[in-house]
């Protein structure tokens, strides 16, 4: 069990370095390209209310290694992946989670 505990903040981070080379690689001349900022969507996911869950400590760390913010939007598995098929090739979300926090623990 201790590998799968060091296994899902490398997916999540691996994750994350994955949307940021896409996102550098898409390149742009506008503001909002420059500001460095990883959508993640996820249901029901693992933000703490106080800054203390798995998700703050996985962001925070990703923070500080690339310099890029995380946006997090949260809602329920459907309500996820139904925003996405709405946004169809206009998706906000860079990373989207679908699985239950369970899971992804």
């Amino acid at each position: 069990m201790r590998t799968h505990a060091l296994t899902q903040p490398l997916a999540v981070l691996g994750a994350l370095s994955l949307a940021t080379v896409t996102l550098t690689a898409c390149g742009g001349t506008s503001a909002a390209a420059d500001e460095k900022v990883v959508t993640v969507y996820s249901a029901d996911g693992l933000k703490g209310e106080m800054g203390d869950g798995w998700y703050d400590k996985v962001f925070e760390e990703f923070e500080k290694e690339t310099g890029i913010k995380v946006k997090y939007v949260e809602g329920g598995s459907g309500e996820m992946v139904q925003r996405t098929v709405r946004e169809k090739s206009n998706t906000q979300a860079d990373v989207l989670v679908t699985l239950p926090p369970f899971i992804q623990q």
